[in-house]
């Protein structure tokens, strides 16, 4: 998988465009959910809690975010069972 780093795009001075124009950018750009907080928090100083909250809930990804609730939920089960039998 490639590195966000090695997007020639993010050299450019990103700080002056605005927050969810940057966010529908990125996604044209073929960056997945996670390259795209990890870009929102670095340029505008955001902590991951607010980019992740920032990023999942811009219209452009929240089709996806919709899709993933199954797997998310399944997910947490899955950890409060294990959680639940001592296992770690």
């Amino acid at each position: 998988m490639e590195c966000v780093k090695s997007k020639p795009w993010l050299d450019k001075d990103l700080k002056g465009i605005p927050l969810n124009d940057m966010i529908f950018m990125l996604k044209q750009e073929g960056l997945s959910i996670i390259d795209s907080i990890k870009v929102v928090r670095d340029v505008y100083g955001l902590s991951l809690g607010q980019s992740k909250i920032v990023v999942t809930s811009h219209p452009c990804w929240v089709e996806f975010v919709q899709a993933s609730e199954p797997l998310h939920d399944e997910l947490e089960k899955l950890a409060e069972d294990i959680n639940a039998r001592g296992l770690k």
